[in-house]
């Protein structure tokens, strides 16, 4: 059942994360994507220095981290009110 959970809600997640991202290449130079953390940072303007571009594992660690912490809680609040039952 964790399973089921954490890969529903990593699809979820994946599709919301490319849904919200910030595709804005070609007004202010700059693509981002990542739920709450970013994790994907593409960039073509000038001036866009001192920020990290590219693929950034902080980011995307901290993401997934996220997706198994609430899997681990919606698991536990579901077999909580099975057995109340």
């Amino acid at each position: 059942m964790l399973y089921k959970i954490i890969s529903y809600l990593l699809i979820s997640w994946l599709i919301l994360c490319f849904l919200l991202g910030k595709y804005e290449m070609s007004v202010d130079g700059y693509n981002e994507i990542g739920l709450p953390f970013l994790f994907y940072r593409n960039c073509s303007a000038k001036g866009f220095h001192g920020t990290s571009i590219g693929f950034l594992w902080e980011g995307f660690i901290g993401d997934i981290l996220l997706v198994l912490v609430v899997s681990i809680i919606l698991k536990l609040v579901i077999t909580k009110t099975k057995t109340v039952k």
